[in-house]
C-alpha cells in the first residue's frame, strides 16, 4: 500500500496514514485503512493529472480490501488550497497527530482553521439522528436500506461493521463538536 501511495508523489503535497494503522495500534481483520491525501495546487489545474490521480486513487482500494474486506470508506482527499480555510468537521487535524506521513521528508501541513462550530455540531447531530432512525426502523442506515437488524445477526457482516463504526464514532464526533477533537 505504502509503495502505491508513494507513486502518487508528483500529484500530492502530502499523504497521511492515520487512525489505527497510523499509530500502529491496528487490530488484524478489523481495523480499516484511514488515509488522507492532499492534492497539490499544480495538479488541480491540469485535468490530465487530475484524471490520472483519480484512477490511481481508485486502484488503492484493492489494497484496502486486502487489509480489511469490510472497509467502510475510501481515501479522504483534500485540495491544498482548502487548507487555507479548513473545516475540522471533515477530518480534525488532531486525527493526524499520531499518524504517519508517507512523505516524511516534506514539511508538516499547516491548517488554517475557519469558524466551523455549526458544521461540527451538525455532524454530531446528523450521526446521532441516523442511529436513532436505525433503531426506530429496525434497519441499517442508508445505503444499506433493506438490511434488517436481527437478534441472530443475519445481515451482511459489512452492514454490521458499518453500523458498529457509526456507534463508535459518536464519542469522537461529540468531542469535535464541543471543540476538543481527539486523534482517534
Amino acid at each position: 500500500l505504502i509503495d502505491s501511495i508513494r507513486q502518487l508523489d508528483d500529484y500530492l503535497t502530502g499523504a497521511y496514514l492515520h487512525g489505527s494503522f497510523g499509530d500502529r495500534e491496528y487490530v488484524t481483520n478489523y481495523s480499516d485503512v484511514d488515509l488522507l491525501l492532499v492534492v497539490s495546487e499544480e495538479t488541480l489545474v491540469d485535468s490530465t493529472d487530475l484524471l490520472e490521480l483519480r484512477r490511481e486513487i481508485q486502484s488503492l482500494v484493492r489494497h484496502y480490501y486486502y487489509i480489511d474486506p469490510h472497509q467502510h470508506h475510501e481515501t479522504m482527499v483534500v485540495a491544498e488550497p482548502e487548507l487555507q480555510s479548513y473545516n475540522r468537521a471533515y477530518l480534525p487535524p488532531a486525527a493526524l497527530s499520531h499518524g504517519k506521513s508517507i512523505f516524511p521528508q516534506r514539511e508538516q501541513l499547516t491548517f488554517h482553521v475557519r469558524d466551523d462550530e455549526l458544521e461540527r455540531i451538525h455532524s454530531f447531530w446528523r450521526m446521532l439522528q441516523t442511529l436513532r432512525q436505525c433503531v426506530a426502523d429496525d434497519q441499517f442506515p442508508f445505503p444499506f436500506a433493506g438490511s434488517y437488524l436481527t437478534t441472530n445477526c443475519e445481515a451482511p457482516l459489512y452492514c454490521l461493521k458499518h453500523f458498529t463504526s457509526l456507534i463508535m464514532l459518536l464519542p469522537s464526533l461529540y468531542m469535535t463538536a464541543i471543540g476538543e477533537p481527539t486523534y482517534k
